[in-house]
């Protein structure tokens, strides 16, 4: 049987390809996204690939002022 090993990230995204969405509506939000639905809790912030913040439903919610993005800085906030 063949075993496989873990060697590192799949995915090895450059800084300038990560957002940071922090959600400012004070409620639990549901975003769809293509890979299937992401909860957001209030004041909760999540790295995301940047091109998802060209989704309909991110837009939709950036307009509304319920959540809002920021650019990923290595090292902390």
């Amino acid at each position: 049987m063949r075993v496989h090993q873990v060697v590192g990230p799949t995915w090895k995204p450059r800084v300038k390809d990560i957002a940071v969405l922090v959600n400012t509506s004070g409620k639990s939000l549901t975003i769809e996204l293509p890979t299937g639905c992401f909860r957001l809790e209030p004041g909760c912030r999540r790295m995301i690939d940047a091109r998802a913040l060209n989704l309909e439903s991110v837009k939709r919610l950036l307009e509304a002022g319920e959540i809002q993005w920021e650019p990923y800085r290595r090292g902390g906030r």
